[in-house]
């Protein structure tokens, strides 16, 4: 049933697919065969002045992997609660990989009450195919949901349970959020305090709207709200990170906005935000 649904989702949300070939992969580049590759030379080590240069030199690989990887895009989709299909989803259907892990927006048409901090997994797999090749399971902080609110989410590609590391390398196209129907409990909607990722969103979809429309003093008048930090530090970077996310997984309305900005300052005008202005 899981691969069922898993292959339901993934030729619901892409026209096309397959598998990767090479040692490397774009979206993971070749992680897991250089956790197996430690595994095997730490098993082989004898003390701590042998244990440590090894873990020395796979982190270092690793980072560099990472670097690599950077400002990659990666298909993503969200594998329905059980409680309703369609229930969540990933914004754009796409992951961003920035800082060593992949990030999404996920949104939901139903409000949840989650009781247990194991809800989810990741299945990493091929979309074609609608097979996961390896998983890594999840524990969360946030345990409500609600309502048409977006959340930001995010996940990692180290140790990734994998019967092949090799298959697993070559194979992946995909990363599936998979949550945990027994974990969620449907709640009345009740009052719906937008959440912090939510307001990124729509100031983003705000700002391409009065760019298109050309409306200069409403356009800066956000810009002036964006360059305003009386916000406290979490609550503005989950803002910032949200809206750099939803601005990579539409870069054609992103460049509308950033073109607009671009013309106003030529005009004259001043632009104060950091977003606006790069």
């Amino acid at each position: 049933m899981k691969k069922f649904l898993y292959l339901v989702a993934a030729l619901a949300l892409f026209s096309c697919g397959g598998s990767n070939s090479g040692s490397s992969n774009p979206y993971i580049g070749n992680i897991a065969i250089l956790e197996a590759q430690e595994d095997s030379e730490l098993s082989q080590c004898h003390g701590e002045k042998e244990y440590v240069p090894v873990q020395v030199k796979y982190k270092e690989l690793r980072q560099q992997l990472f670097d690599a990887l950077e400002g990659t895009i990666m298909p993503c989709v969200a594998v329905g609660t059980g409680k309703g299909e369609g229930a969540v989803k990933v914004l754009g259907n796409k992951a961003v990989f920035k800082d060593g892990q992949y990030h999404v927006l996920i949104s939901f048409s139903k409000s949840y009450s989650v009781w247990g901090l194991d809800y989810t997994n990741i299945d990493f797999g091929n979309m074609s195919e609608g097979i996961a090749y390896g998983t890594k399971a999840k524990v969360e902080t946030r345990l409500n949901f609600k309502k048409g609110n977006v959340y930001l989410y995010s996940f990692d590609i180290e140790k990734i349970k994998a019967d092949n590391p090799e298959l697993l390398t070559k194979k992946v196209d995909l990363a599936s959020i998979v949550f945990n129907d027994l974990n969620f409990k449907e709640i009345p909607d009740g009052e719906n305090n937008q959440s912090v990722e939510t307001l990124a969103v729509n100031v983003f979809y705000k700002l391409h709207e009065l760019a298109k429309a050309n409306d200069t003093d409403t356009f800066l008048h956000c810009d002036e709200i964006l360059s305003d930090d009386d916000i406290n530090d979490e609550e503005l970077k989950k803002f910032m990170e949200a809206l750099d996310i939803v601005s990579t997984i539409c870069p054609d309305q992103t460049k509308e906005i950033k073109e607009y900005s671009k013309k106003l300052a030529g005009q004259g005008f001043t632009i104060k935000s950091d977003y606006l202005k790069n």
